[in-house]
């Protein structure tokens, strides 16, 4: 079986971690491929080494729309996940070309819902988010946590080491053009200088 992760965003947050580990863990406990596609500026956030690339669109975008149709085409995979109603509401365009299954994850909780009821299989995050939506869907809660090997790329093996947790949670919004709570990591250095014994906990 092949699976395609649609994901669209210039920013890498909650979404795109989730289809990273989602990603990860199908790679190494089936015989799924797997291939996610997504915009450039996102692209090196992720672990798997089946990545293909795309320049983010409107969805209204007849240049875009038709570009990613004929990467599908491309790629011939029997099922499109799409996150987000952006991208679930671009393959509702063009799945009618494409002999695919559409699943489609609400993350949060909608005003507009519609674009969701289109999917070949709807999943929902909570069961809050299910009920803000009146269509049939699965709840798989958030946050799924799937035990992943490390990378073997040195550069992306530190996200992994729990001693840069409280340094990583403070200062990479600030990468992102977010404010980071730095305030909060001179907290914890300042701690960790008064009470030494317990800074390595």
């Amino acid at each position: 079986m092949k699976i395609v992760h649609l994901v669209l965003s210039n920013v890498y947050a909650g979404i795109e971690q989730h289809v990273n580990e989602l990603v990860l863990n199908l790679e190494q406990e089936s015989k799924t491929d797997v291939i996610i596609i997504c915009n450039k500026e996102i692209a090196s956030r992720f672990d798997s080494n089946n990545i293909q690339v795309i320049n983010n669109f409107s969805r209204r975008s007849p240049i875009g729309l038709i570009k990613l149709l004929l990467k599908i085409h491309k790629i011939k995979p029997d099922i499109i996940h799409t996150h987000g109603s952006k991208t679930t509401s671009i393959i509702n365009v063009i799945k009618k070309f494409l002999p695919i299954k559409h699943v489609a994850t609400a993350h949060g909780i909608k005003n507009k819902t519609s674009v969701y009821k289109k999917a070949t299989k709807l999943i929902t995050v909570s069961q809050m988010v299910k009920e803000s939506i009146d269509a049939s869907s699965v709840v798989i809660n958030n946050w799924y946590p799937p035990i992943v090997q490390k990378p073997t790329n040195p550069s992306r093996a530190n996200r992994y080491q729990p001693k840069n947790a409280p340094s990583r949670l403070c200062v990479e919004p600030q990468k992102q053009g977010h404010k980071g709570n730095v305030g909060s990591l001179r907290k914890i250095k300042r701690r960790n200088r008064k009470y030494p014994e317990q800074g390595g906990q």
